[in-house]
């Protein structure tokens, strides 16, 4: 609970007449406002002002035999209190020390109905107060920037208090007096002889709030409580920015300065196209303008619709243009005060262009934005563009891919893991996604700082682990340093020129096992899987008959892999589907290169990659070892290249002397069992 100061004035009592007659002149004195009446959009929004100026002079001779009939109205202004105008405040019944002023249902409408309700923290329930000219208050409901009216600028007892549109009418002005038991009574301007009051001093959820005449009693009586500092959310060039990505920012689409250019979520680009205004207006709600063009972002034809589109269009005043901000950490949401709607990004996408509008709040990350200043902290990395595909080619010819979960050097190959979507984050550091897996990034292994740290692929998570600054060489090459380390880089283990040979972190040291090339290319000539590569490297084998004695150039291949040139002439069916695999640039490790089918069967059962034909339904790119002689003996072997109602489609190499295509039942009793590669 706040202290609240009371305000002693030292003003000799007049005769009680003379107070009637000023206090009839006030109600009689034009207002001066804190803030000024805003601009109705709405016709029926000015006619209701006027009904409400109309009946504040209606009520004037009211108001008059009010403080006739009460000799103590002169002596009010001695217990006057003066309340911090920087605070927000809770305002607390008497009558239920856990009931306060509330909102009905969080409205942001002007004509929303006060009530008491139970306290639960939120912006329904906390006010502001702002000192006008003649020493009363304003009172500003947080939740819409609206105040406290008294309906009609009637002064009868029971007359409704809502929150409205300011409009410079007694009717929104208050006098807070202390009481000797420490609470406050609300006069209304427009009867100083009532009080804001429970209707009939009940504490159940819901129960109006009116005026009534001063009894004196609890239901007139509130404590008013700091719920700390109204905060100032002024900015200059400032760039918004979804909470859950690190590289998009609020955009208008084009760049355009024209009324109704769409605004988007894009790509960070520092350009004035994403550079905003955060302007705070008299009523306590903010307009974003474009810092470029002077444009405000604006609701679609002032839409109260969920799903409504958020456009640029010239300032108007209107709610349309209105937001009010409350922040959560480091966090922000804008609320529009026309429609009680959030500011929001389409489906909670990440995708460059992915479009704003405003939505039913839901607490998503799509409606909490962060904020990146002109002066803010950025890295040293090199700009290489905005976003783009790149191969990491290190020095001896072998580019970075994706191994079995983690980043290794293999043979350039037109797969998508060895492809990389390469994202400038607003601190200028990359994040590096393979084309194979857009949901992962490169990261180091628990974000460990320590030679020797693994590097891997990991779901994106935005860490320190994932974003690298990437600094050119006086060669054209670049290092790669995370920020998670201000020493380390990526590195090939030992120098090694072998594929799969994994990267690590490791201490800068300028040899070439750190340096790499990145080569811009075309994302769409990426197009397969490995597992994809090799199914169509083995269907663009169809036809190829064998040589005399045998002789294949997948014998061939084989044989030099071994250093034996026997298996230039054996039988080669096990050999044609480790060539198809080597050609994919798929590792030993995950498709086993072997020319005897029992050794592959033995070793897709080792690691954990074989299955048993009776459950299993196989895949494009699984090897199918057969049995024919059902003697436990494997005796050929062909790849998988569909599978569709029970039956297989297969290549298969020696197959009647050539490279054949057959189509079987998946569970034929020749059908020993699968391979199953980990790609």
């Amino acid at each position: 609970m706040i202290k609240i100061i009371s305000k002693k004035q030292n003003e000799k009592k007049k005769h009680w007449v003379t107070s009637c007659v000023l206090a009839a002149l006030l109600a009689l004195t034009p207002c001066v406002c804190a803030a000024p009446a805003e601009n109705s959009g709405s016709t029926a929004m000015q006619n209701e002002t006027s009904q409400t100026q109309t009946n504040s002079t209606e009520n004037q001779n009211t108001a008059v035999q009010d403080a006739q009939q009460n000799q103590g109205t002169s002596d009010q202004q001695n217990k006057d209190t003066d309340v911090d105008t920087t605070q927000y405040y809770e305002i607390q019944s008497a009558v239920d020390n856990h009931k306060v002023l509330d909102i009905s249902a969080g409205s942001v409408a002007s004509g929303a109905n006060l009530q008491i309700y139970s306290a639960n923290n939120t912006e329904a329930q906390r006010f502001r107060f702002v000192k006008n000219s003649d020493g009363t208050y304003s009172i500003y409901t947080a939740v819409a920037c609206r105040v406290l009216d008294v309906a009609g600028g009637n002064a009868k007892d029971s007359t409704n208090v809502w929150q409205y549109d300011p409009n410079c009418t007694v009717a929104q002005r208050w006098r807070i007096t202390n009481n000797d038991d420490g609470t406050v009574t609300l006069v209304p301007a427009v009867a100083k002889a009532s009080a804001l009051d429970v209707a009939g001093g009940s504490s159940q959820n819901g129960t109006n709030v009116q005026i009534y005449k001063n009894n004196g009693t609890k239901a007139q009586k509130w404590i008013l409580t700091s719920k700390g500092q109204i905060p100032n959310f002024r900015a200059s060039e400032v760039m918004l920015c979804p909470s859950y990505t690190d590289n998009t920012v609020m955009d208008v689409s084009g760049g355009s300065s024209q009324n109704g250019a769409n605004i988007q979520s894009y790509q960070f680009n520092e350009t004035g196209a994403q550079k905003f205004n955060i302007k705070q207006n008299d009523d306590g709600s903010y307009s974003i303008i474009n810092s470029i063009n002077k444009k405000a972002i604006d609701v679609c034809g002032g839409s109260t619709q969920s799903g409504a589109n958020v456009w640029l269009y010239a300032p108007n005043d209107t709610d349309a243009q209105k937001w009010i901000i409350t922040q959560n950490g480091d966090e922000f949401s804008f609320k529009n005060r026309g429609s009680g709607l959030m500011l929001d990004v389409a489906g909670g996408s990440s995708a460059s262009g992915a479009n704003v509008q405003v939505y039913n709040q839901n607490g998503t990350a799509a409606q909490s934005w962060r904020t990146a200043f002109k002066d803010r902290t950025v890295t040293d990395s090199d700009n290489l563009g905005d976003s783009f595909t790149a191969m990491i080619k290190n020095v001896n010819g072998k580019v970075v891919a994706v191994s079995n979960g983690n980043a290794a050097i293999w043979v350039p190959n037109y797969t998508q893991t060895r492809a990389w979507t390469f994202v400038r984050n607003i601190d200028h550091s990359y994040t590096l996604s393979p084309l194979s897996n857009p949901d992962c990034a490169l990261d180091i292994a628990g974000g460990a700082d320590a030679d020797g740290t693994n590097v891997q692929i990991y779901t994106k998570n935005r860490s320190a682990a994932q974003k690298f600054v990437i600094k050119k060489q006086g060669d054209g090459t670049y290092t790669l340093m995370p920020e998670n380390s201000s020493t380390r880089v990526l590195d090939v283990y030992g120098n090694s020129s072998e594929e799969n040979t994994n990267l690590d972190l490791y201490t800068a040291n300028g040899t070439d096992a750190q340096l790499f090339k990145i080569e811009k290319v075309d994302a769409g000539k990426f197009k397969w899987t490995e597992r994809k590569l090799v199914v169509d490297i083995a269907e663009s084998q169809l036809g190829t008959h064998e040589g005399a004695n045998n002789y294949t150039k997948y014998g061939v291949w084989y044989a030099g892999l071994v250093n034996n040139k026997s298996f230039e002439h054996g039988p080669w069916c096990a050999m044609f589907v480790s060539w198809c695999g080597a050609q994919a640039g798929v590792p030993s490790s995950v498709y086993y290169y072997h020319a005897y089918t029992p050794t592959g069967v033995q070793w897709y059962q080792n690691h954990n990659a074989w299955q048993w034909k009776d459950q299993y339904v196989p895949r494009a790119g699984d090897l199918v070892y057969y049995d024919w002689q059902y003697d436990g003996l494997v005796d050929h072997v062909g790849l998988v290249v569909n599978y569709q109602n029970g039956r297989i489609t297969t290549v298969e190499g020696n197959y009647k002397d050539q490279v054949k295509s057959r189509y079987i039942n998946a569970r034929a009793s020749s059908i020993f069992g699968y391979g199953v590669p980990k790609y």
